[in-house]
C-alpha cells in the first residue's frame, strides 16, 4: 500500500480487522520505505496520522461528555447526585 489516505479510519467499511489489516499493510510500506532510509513523505504522513488519531479520541471524550446523564434514584434518596451515563458506546467505539 503506497499512501494512507486522510480519513482511511472512516472511510468505506467501518471494521476493526479490515482497518487493522489496512494500517498494517500501509505500516509495512514505510517500515520498507525507512529501510532504505527515505524519510520522505512518510514520515510527515505518519505524523499527520498521529495528530488526527489523538484529535479523533479527544473528540470523542467531549462529544460523550455533553451527552446526557441520569440521576440514580438510589442515590438521590441519600442526598447524593451520581449520574448514569445515557448513551453508551457501541463496539465500534469501544475500539478507539
Amino acid at each position: 500500500m503506497e499512501k494512507l489516505s486522510k480519513d482511511w479510519i472512516t472511510q468505506g467499511l467501518i471494521d476493526f480487522e479490515y482497518k487493522k489489516y489496512l494500517l498494517m499493510a500501509y505500516l509495512q510500506t514505510v517500515k520498507s520505505s525507512f529501510g532504505k532510509v527515505e524519510l520522505y513523505p512518510f514520515l510527515a504522513d505518519l505524523v499527520f496520522h498521529y495528530r488526527n488519531l489523538q484529535a479523533l479520541k479527544e473528540n470523542k471524550a467531549l462529544l460523550k461528555d455533553s451527552f446526557p446523564k441520569e440521576l440514580s434514584l438510589e442515590e438521590f434518596r441519600k442526598l447524593e447526585l451520581s449520574y448514569r451515563e445515557m448513551v453508551e458506546d457501541d463496539s465500534v467505539m469501544r475500539e478507539a
